[in-house]
C-alpha cells in the first residue's frame, strides 16, 4: 500500500516580493498540489474497488459490519460506511444526501481526492454536526487520506 507523505508547508506559503518569484512560487504549490493529488488518487481507488463478495456476511444483525471481522485493509472503508448508514440525515438536507445510501453512492462516484472533498459541505449539511465530525474523522483517516485534507485546506487558505 502507497503512504502518502505530509505536503510540504512551505510549498504553498504566501510569497511577497515580484512578479518573477510570485510565478515561481506559483509554479512550486502547483507541482506540489498535483503529486499530492496523484498520491491521493491512489487511496480514493480504495473506496470504489471494493470487491462486495469479500465484505458480504461481515454485517451484524443490525445491518452494520462487524468491523472485527473485516479484513484490516478495509476496515477503515467499513467503518466510514457504517459511520455514514448510523448518521442521523435532518430533513433539509440537499438532494442526493438525503439517506446514508445516497451519501455512500456519492462517495462511490469520487475518483479523485478533490472530488471526494468537495463533497464535505454538503454532506455536513445533510447530517447533525456530531456525525459529520465522525464522517470526516473516517474520510480523514482512510490510508494516506490525512494528507490529502492537509494539502487542500494548505492550497485553499
Amino acid at each position: 500500500m502507497v503512504q502518502v507523505q505530509p505536503p510540504s508547508t512551505t510549498a504553498c506559503s504566501p510569497v511577497h516580493g515580484g512578479i518573477g518569484k510570485r510565478l515561481l512560487a506559483a509554479l512550486k504549490c502547483t507541482a506540489a498540489e498535483t503529486v499530492l493529488e496523484a498520491d491521493c488518487g491512489v487511496h480514493i481507488a480504495l473506496l470504489v474497488g471494493i470487491p462486495g463478495k469479500l465484505l458480504k456476511g461481515l454485517k451484524t444483525g443490525h445491518g452494520l459490519y462487524d468491523l472485527r471481522k473485516v479484513p484490516k485493509r478495509y476496515r477503515a472503508v467499513a467503518k466510514l460506511i457504517n459511520t455514514v448508514e448510523g448518521a442521523k440525515f435532518g430533513p433539509h438536507a440537499p438532494a442526493g444526501f438525503r439517506t446514508g445510501k445516497q451519501v455512500l453512492a456519492r462517495i462511490d462516484e469520487a475518483r479523485t481526492a478533490g472530488e471526494l472533498i468537495k463533497l464535505l459541505p454538503d454532506i455536513a449539511k445533510a447530517v447533525r454536526a456530531l456525525d459529520y465530525n465522525e464522517i470526516a474523522l473516517d474520510i480523514a483517516d482512510l490510508t494516506g487520506l490525512r494528507s490529502c485534507v492537509q494539502g487542500v485546506s494548505l492550497a485553499v487558505s
